[in-house]
């Protein structure tokens, strides 16, 4: 199997937003050996965010089930069509977390988001920032941190 088409109903009548999605997979032997393999398309053909990790594997190594996990968007009684797919490249990305360790701070960056994490002392997160924006940093006057407030340019509750 290289594609299934699943479905997704919502019944009780909510409107749902970011709802998550969890679904065990089965293969049949030598099928899969990668879970990173795994791809959730919408009915336009939309890669949508997923995770799935191997959770029983067959004896000649291969992926016997697959735990997927996904959000994803709902109307009220609405039907949503999906298809999972194994036929395509490794889902990982090829930008994602990375951390550079150095003597006194680490820094975790995102893509989006920067954060400054101390490695020793009393304030844990040093800075976060997304882009050119920070949003978190030490105060001189004893604050843990300042938070921006958004939009104002001015620091929250300031």
């Amino acid at each position: 199997v290289t594609t299934v088409q699943a479905h997704i109903i919502e019944p009780a009548g909510v409107t749902r937003r970011a709802w998550p999605v969890t679904c065990g997979l089965p293969f049949a032997p030598g099928e899969l050996r990668d879970a990173s393999r795994i791809h959730v398309l919408d009915c336009e053909g939309r890669l949508l965010p997923a995770c799935a990790s191997p959770r029983a594997i067959w004896p000649d190594g291969s992926i016997r089930w697959a735990l997927l996990d996904l959000q994803t968007d709902i109307d009220a009684q609405d039907r949503l069509d999906l298809h999972v797919d194994t036929n395509g490249e490794s889902s990982i990305p090829d930008t994602g977390l990375h951390a550079q360790v150095r003597d006194d701070v680490i820094d975790v960056l995102t893509g989006e988001m920067a954060v400054r994490v101390a490695r020793s002392g009393p304030r844990l997160v040093r800075s976060a920032s997304r882009g050119q924006r920070e949003y978190l940093r030490p105060t001189d006057d004893g604050a843990d941190l300042l938070a921006w407030e958004r939009g104002s340019g001015a620091p929250f509750g300031g």
